[in-house]
């Protein structure tokens, strides 16, 4: 979890790992970035405002 998903947006972006999917639910959102060629693995990032 992320208390500033902006940041962890830009984070990753400027790492090479693109948004790869954006997703809302009631009390908050999710990011999967696009990680697997860097990391091995695809990451998320989950905000609750």
């Amino acid at each position: 979890m992320t208390e500033d998903r902006e940041a962890a947006v830009t984070y990753f972006e400027e790492n090479g790992m693109p948004v790869r999917h954006y997703g809302e639910y009631e009390g908050g959102n999710y990011t999967v970035f696009d990680s697997k060629e860097k990391l091995g693995t695809f990451v998320q990032v989950k905000y609750e405002p």
